[in-house]
């Protein structure tokens, strides 16, 4: 037997599709992909090709321009990438380069939402078009003349506008999500038995509002699709608000799972309470790097999700529908365990060789 200095690994498994929601799930899409070793893996010549539909959805209007910096980066490693592996490929060999689309939406601004008092008046319209029995908002039939009146003091809907997201208030995030519904945002074709992911944070009013109703619009679109909705919890540092959606949100998720009525194939919770992040308000630059440092390592979860073996034959008991993944990022010094591995490979061959030798010397004694 010869040791091998390189062996191939088998081809990584990975989405189809992608939905990053809100903040928090954008900014851990972001750091997905720009991750080159991973986009090398989903670009890299493969006789059934990988593809990739990438959709993020925020309503912060001021983190426009930060996105689509971020997003041109990305695009830009992805164009660079796809022109070297272009160019070492061969018409004979049947192999096709991967693909990576990425689109971004801004609903406030695909809308024209300037602050919440547009959602007032859309009630009927969105009922029409979506099927919900009530607009939470205004409605006066269902809920009484002066709701539309405590919803507006309760919400403080004076001093909101979106430039910032809906600022935690996730029956809000809600609302802009049922209005985009309504005007056709997310007619989304998916392919049969696709594998979607949607990422976001639980506390966050975009990501906490439309996660849920996100997947069961992309279910009924698609029955056979796989979806695994995979949501970072708020340490117990943050606000309140971001506490109480937490705590909707996981009893939005249960409320499913115990009635049968759950889109999604996995939920997995990913706790940050390591950072001890306490909201983006009060985070110190310690609390910045932790959490930058958290991010780094939902890549590595995510890619263990999708190419775990043992995964096909462990059932999620109805009891307890949720998976806790929990991160820890190790690093190595590469070069230097590369040099004692081609040093290991090199003596064990010459110890194999040495071995033949000597079997060949008693050989010719005998």
């Amino acid at each position: 037997y010869k040791y091998k200095r390189n062996v191939k690994l088998p081809d990584m498994n990975l989405p189809r599709y992608m939905f990053a929601i809100g903040g928090a799930g954008k900014n851990l899409l972001y750091t997905i992909f720009e991750k080159e070793w991973i986009l090398r893996e989903i670009i890299k010549p493969k006789f059934a090709p990988t593809i990739i539909e990438v959709t993020i959805i925020d309503t912060a209007i001021d983190e426009e321009n930060a996105d689509r910096e971020r997003i041109e980066k990305i695009d830009n490693s992805i164009k660079r990438l796809t022109e070297e592996y272009r160019g070492n490929l061969t018409n004979a060999e049947g192999r096709v380069i991967g693909r990576i689309d990425i689109s971004y939406m801004l609903l406030t601004k695909d809308m024209i939402l300037q602050s919440p008092y547009d959602l007032i008046g859309v009630g009927k319209e969105v009922k029409r078009a979506t099927g919900a029995s009530v607009w939470w908002i205004n409605d006066p039939e269902k809920l009484g003349e002066d709701w539309q009146k405590k919803v507006i003091n309760r919400e403080n809907f004076k001093e909101l506008n979106f430039t910032k997201g809906v600022y935690r208030k996730r029956a809000i995030g809600k609302a802009i999500y049922y209005k985009a519904v309504s005007e056709g945002k997310f007619d989304i074709d998916l392919l049969q038995t696709a594998q979607v992911d949607i990422l976001f944070g639980l506390g966050g009013g975009t990501g906490s509002g439309m996660a849920f109703d996100l997947a069961k619009k992309l279910k009924s679109i698609q029955p056979t699709a796989d979806i695994t909705l995979f949501g970072v919890m708020s340490t117990l540092e943050e606000s309140p608000d971001e506490k109480a959606n937490n705590f909707a949100m996981i009893s939005e998720l249960e409320y499913g799972c115990l009635h049968g009525d759950t889109p999604f194939k996995d939920i997995i919770f990913i706790p940050m309470e390591v950072t001890r992040y306490p909201g983006r308000e009060r985070a110190s630059d310690r609390h910045e790097s932790l959490l930058r440092e958290f991010d780094e390592t939902v890549p590595y979860i995510l890619m263990s999700y999708h190419n775990n073996p043992a995964q096909r034959f462990f059932v999620i008991p109805e009891y307890a529908p949720f998976i806790i993944a929990t991160s820890q990022l190790v690093r190595y010094n590469v070069a230097s365990i590369k040099r004692l591995k081609d040093k290991l490979i090199d003596a064990l061959n010459d110890k194999e060789a040495s071995l033949k030798d000597e079997d060949d010397v008693y050989n010719a004694i005998r």
